[in-house]
């Protein structure tokens, strides 16, 4: 799980948005105040049906899935685990972006590519699968600036706990992975992982003024 959330966060990292706008992920101490839940799972019979064995799908009512069995058969020399982080990252923003029942999907523009229009690249889709570092996998500034949007509604009241201002104890929960406190609470757990669903917090990135 480790190398999933390290790629997943690197490529949130590598786009701002207008403002310097980003944000990372880190497993949540606990379902019941995570943002997300991504499902790591195996393609069911229908989805590989309809989609020819998909990485992933969301919808408003199957949630977040990324198909680690498709992932594992696909004949790449990508490592699983780069490739289970973009499957995740890109779900992610269906999830985000999709609205209640939408998917975020847009329009191929070759010339400007951006994740959310794997789904509509056809044989570029192909050559994202085979590159970690294909544009097709990365969010536009603007895309990058809704999911920051989203992230601090989701988060302004809940708790923050870590050593930074507040002074809060770190909580021992049974569902450990890794918190990440940005900004003030500058703090670092680990601990078990839990395979199965990722919860998720979606956490904002400070602001560096130079």
């Amino acid at each position: 799980m480790d190398a999933v959330l390290a790629r997943m966060n690197a490529v949130l990292g590598s786009t701002k948005g207008p403002n310097g706008e980003q944000v990372q992920v880190a497993i949540a101490p606990d379902p019941t105040i995570a943002n997300y839940a991504i499902d790591l799972t195996n393609g069911n019979w229908l989805a590989n049906k309809m989609y020819d064995n998909p990485w992933g799908l969301t919808s408003t009512l199957a949630g977040i899935n990324v198909y680690v069995d498709n992932i594992k058969g696909y004949p790449t020399n990508v490592p699983v685990a780069t490739n289970i982080g973009n499957a995740a990252t890109h779900e992610l923003g269906h999830g985000v972006l999709g609205g209640l029942f939408g998917t975020g999907d847009v329009a191929y523009d070759r010339a400007n590519p951006n994740t959310m229009m794997l789904d509509q690249a056809g044989k570029d889709q192909i050559l994202a699968y085979n590159d970690p570092n294909s544009p097709l996998w990365k969010y536009s500034p603007a895309q990058m600036k809704a999911l920051y949007d989203d992230c601090l509604k989701k988060n302004t009241h809940k708790p923050q706990n870590g050593t930074g201002t507040n002074g809060g104890a770190i909580p021992a929960w049974d569902l450990v992975g890794t918190l990440v406190c940005y900004g003030s609470e500058n703090c670092t757990i680990t601990g078990p992982y839990y395979w199965g669903s990722a919860w998720l917090f979606v956490l904002p990135r400070p602001k560096v003024v130079n």
